[in-house]
């Protein structure tokens, strides 16, 4: 056998190459992107259909989403916490196993509180996608990383597409109940759960372990899946050099990942990632709550249009707007509310495009700005006047877009800040804290439907739009081709080497 080669794990990376090992993985998150993207988009079609069946009122209707985001919320945080602890692969095995409990009970939903359990546990469960995304993340080159969410964002666009066909073929043109289009929106869910029991874990999450022959192991199987004709890598990692003088321009410095900082809370809101940490869950705020009430409040934003622009009087228009049992909404108007679903879907794909060439030649930090600023424009031509039905479509078709794209880079972004010790720590509370938006959507979507609500609702989106895109602007680190951080003491050691302090390299194996 050829000699062996000391190398780091993101040199190792990029040493054996992309092949099969990585396609694996990206197989396991199409899979799960799809998955969670119909059950995401299922929820705008479940309520109104729930609506008609119980006469439940727009208080109860809001209910079943905010459920949903709750779940997610306390979801998010806490798969987040246990992949770190734990592991990503039995993570990620649990959450989808629960989420296929929560998407099943929801087609045998008798009444509305047996809906509101199954939706509260599709939303505790959906989180726990991202370890997924984390797996495939930590073995991808950081040159590959943006063609990856590329790829996964293609595949989230599909599951939403397919869940509004679905939608239009199963409640529109079949005229079935709602809850035969729950039990064919879970069988990705399902398929998922298979394919997951087959996926290996980080050998990232190992060496934040400090399980260095378990994750020598797995790059020995990553080099042999992936037909890699070098020598044998021995893992070694950045260490700096114990040095008074080094110690005292920084403070002290940890020579290795301590297990007090894997999963710590206290690990993100230590002074080099503290401002991170708050502003980059202020992004995931304004990404969630814009992507999803973009889903929630386009069929509604169609048909308030109907009726604004087809009402002989404005009374006839306030009359619709505040009968929380508005029969229009219970026929016609679906089909309306399908078609513009599949359209507005569309729109992730453009988006994730628009995405990967920001990801690829622009900042991570002006990336996020310009798509903010241009959504918080585009929100406002939706604001209340008699258009073209055509105009509304395609305005809406642009914020799905650009709002898409934005959040393909908070996601990216946050992935690439956080090191391994915490990094699905660092996304989960970032996607906890942002289901904050999507309850706070599902209240003014409520809003929307009282007089003038249109306009004191899209102004708020407007205003948090614009805040977010400045506050990208004050983010620390700029992650674009840099590689990925294993923990807060390479993040000190990057530092020190921008304050001309030499730093060495550590056999991690004489550990």
């Amino acid at each position: 056998m050829s000699a062996q080669e000391h190398l780091t794990f993101e040199q190792a990376v990029d040493r054996i190459g992309f092949g099969w090992w990585q396609i694996r993985f990206m197989s396991l998150c199409a899979l799960n992107w799809t998955a969670d993207a119909m059950e995401i988009l299922l929820i705008s079609f479940i309520s109104p259909a729930a609506r008609c069946e119980w006469n439940l009122s727009t208080t109860e209707e809001s209910l079943i989403t905010t459920i949903l985001f709750l779940g997610m919320l306390l979801g998010a945080w806490f798969w987040g916490v246990l992949s770190d602890h734990h592991g990503r692969r039995s993570g990620f095995i649990v959450s989808s196993f629960l989420l296929l409990f929560g998407a099943s009970l929801s087609a045998y939903s008798g009444s509305y509180l047996t809906l509101l359990l199954s939706r509260a546990i599709v939303g505790f469960s959906l989180p726990g996608g991202h370890l997924a995304s984390a797996l495939a993340i930590e073995y991808t080159s950081a040159r590959y990383r943006q063609e990856l969410f590329l790829f996964l964002q293609i595949f989230w666009c599909v599951g939403s597409v397919i869940e509004g066909f679905l939608g239009w073929y199963i409640l529109s043109y079949l005229q079935l109940n709602w809850r035969f289009l729950s039990a064919v929106s879970a069988v990705p869910v399902a398929i998922t759960c298979i394919v997951s029991l087959f996926s290996s874990e980080s050998s990232r999450y190992y060496l934040a372990q400090r399980n260095i022959p378990r994750a020598q192991a797995l790059i020995k199987e990553f080099a042999e899946t992936n037909k890699y004709k070098g020598g044998e890598i021995i893992l070694i990692q950045d260490n700096v050099r114990e040095s008074q003088n080094s110690v005292a321009k920084i403070g002290s410095l940890r020579k290795r990942t301590s297990t007090k900082e894997i999963g710590s809370l206290g690990t993100l809101f230590s002074p080099l990632l503290r401002s991170t940490t708050i502003l980059v869950w202020m992004l995931w705020f304004a990404a969630s709550a814009t992507y999803y009430g973009i889903i929630l409040y386009a069929p509604l934003l169609e048909h308030l249009h109907q009726v604004r622009c087809h009402s002989p009087s404005t009374s006839d228009l306030s009359d619709v707007i505040t009968n929380d049992h508005d029969p229009l909404r219970c026929t016609g108007v679906m089909d309306i509310s399908f078609l513009g679903s599949v359209i507005s879907a569309f729109g992730d794909l453009p988006g994730s495009i628009i995405a990967y060439f920001l990801l690829l030649y622009a900042s991570r930090r002006w990336g996020m700005f310009w798509l903010f600023f241009f959504e918080a424009f585009a929100t406002i031509l939706l604001l209340p006047w008699c258009s073209s039905s055509l105009f509304l479509s395609s305005s809406l078709f642009i914020i799905r877009t650009v709002s898409s794209g934005v959040y393909n880079i908070v996601y990216v972004y946050t992935t690439e800040v956080f090191p391994t010790s915490v990094r699905t720590s660092g996304v989960g509370s970032s996607s906890s804290f942002s289901r904050f938006g999507g309850m706070m959507t599902s209240f003014l979507v409520g809003k929307m439907q009282q007089p003038n609500g249109e306009i004191y609702v899209l102004s708020i989106y407007s205003g948090l739009l614009i805040i977010s895109s400045f506050c990208c602007l004050f983010l620390q680190y700029e992650t674009r081709g840099s590689s990925l951080k294993n923990s807060l003491e390479e993040i000190e050691m990057e530092a020190l080497q921008k304050k001309g302090v030499g730093h060495d390299h550590e056999n991690i194996s004489e550990a």
